[in-house]
């Protein structure tokens, strides 16, 4: 695997006490879960036989040949340069450009390290993410596939400049093709997809109402993405067979879907409400409109009191004072009503919309309203959070 790979001249060891002088760290806020993960591994380390785990630093670029198992890489690091020992490589830090030929790999669990963090542009046939963090500071390219084994919140993965991936999908089956949403149920026959996926039969599968294909066998895509075999027989294929019907409302949710997931707020409004001119009561469309316009709120507000971008995800809000910020959160108490219309026990239930609902008007200063909403919540839910904050609010 990295045979073309000289860890001992390329790589240098610093403990997390030394990297720090370095200064690369600066760009994570204080508060974010890398820094946080580096420090309670600092602070166990100090308390074993073993003594400080490690930050592996590749100055330049790095070019692998055929695919690339992350995990692995870590054990190797650790392995040339410890042997059978209990220390640990936190992070590899690479300061150039990373390209594989083949596929980056990491496994699900969290065992091998906190990250990889790129500085530089990021190329990769495929990439399969899961376990060990990915943060890439410039632009990604993926020519294949990204697959993302995410369940819930794990380490994920971010990219702060472009991304190019020319099909971008999850354990949760949202796919997308070239930046547009394309989902199986547009009236595909088994044939036609078929001609585009060598090996369909084995790890797609309909839903149970026939409606569309869904990822069935996971170990199947991911031996299709590691081996040397063709995934497709056509990229265009795909584009000539599965066209995005624009008249649809469900193309819209999916667009909607993929632009929610990705935080493209903006782009999550102007696609639900495509699909709310088709469907006025459509919940899943409502919803996301309406916590479409809060995250742009938040994001309004916080943009002021941020030093730098990394901070983003670590700050507070008390109240919404921005006047952009005002003006989103007023737009999401609309949808948010016309939400509670429609069906007020199907959004708590599903969506936990009275309880954001309750968030947007405390953070407008209208309390009465939040009361109104945290109590929705707990008549739905039986919430603990929101029992918590009407105990705060009625003191």
């Amino acid at each position: 695997m990295m045979k073309n790979f000289d860890i001992k001249q390329r790589v240098k060891l610093f403990s997390y006490s030394d990297f720090k002088r370095l200064d690369k760290l600066s760009c994570f806020n204080q508060d974010h879960k890398i820094i946080k993960d580096l420090e309670y591994s600092d602070s166990i380390s100090h308390r074993t036989v073993e003594g400080e785990s490690q930050i592996a630093l590749i100055e330049g670029d790095v070019e692998i040949h055929g695919n690339l198992d992350l995990d692995r890489f870590f054990d190797e690091i650790m392995y040339t340069f410890f042997g059978e020992t209990q220390k640990s490589i936190q992070i590899i830090w690479i300061t150039g450009a990373f390209k594989i030929s083949g596929t980056l790999f990491t496994e699900e669990n969290e065992d091998y390290g906190i990250a990889l963090i790129v500085e530089n542009d990021v190329t990769a046939k495929n990439i399969i993410a899961g376990g060990i963090g990915l943060f890439f500071l410039k632009d990604i390219t993926v020519s294949e596939i990204f697959y993302s084994r995410v369940q819930g919140e794990g380490p994920g993965y971010f990219v702060k400049g472009k991304k190019e991936i020319k099909i971008d999908t999850d354990i949760n089956y949202i796919w997308s093709i070239g930046g547009k949403c394309f989902s199986f149920y547009e009236g595909l026959s088994q044939q036609e997809v078929e001609q585009i996926f060598i090996k369909t039969p084995d790890f797609l599968e309909y839903d149970e109402d026939g409606r569309f294909y869904y990822l069935d066998d996971e170990n199947l895509l991911i031996e299709a993405l590691l081996s040397s075999e063709i995934l497709f027989n056509s990229i265009e294929d795909f584009h000539r067979i599965g066209v995005v019907n624009n008249n649809n409302v469900q193309t819209w949710l999916y667009e909607g879907a993929k632009a929610e997931r990705d935080e493209h707020h903006e782009k999550t409004v102007s696609c639900y409400s495509k699909a709310l001119e088709m469907e006025p009561d459509n919940i899943e469309a409502l919803w996301g409109v309406a916590s479409a316009y809060y995250s742009i709120a938040e994001k309004n507000e916080k943009s002021e009191l941020m030093t730098n971008p990394w901070e983003l995800d670590d700050i507070e809000i008390e109240a919404f004072s921005n006047e952009e910020a005002v003006k989103a959160a007023k737009e999401a108490i609309k949808y948010f009503e016309r939400l509670f219309e429609v069906n007020a026990k199907k959004a708590a239930e599903e969506y936990e919309a009275c309880y954001l609902a309750a968030e947007t008007h405390k953070l407008l200063g209208s309390i009465d309203k939040a009361l109104e909403y945290y109590n929705q919540q707990v008549k739905f839910t039986n919430d603990d959070y929101c029992k918590n904050e009407i105990k705060a609010l009625t003191k």
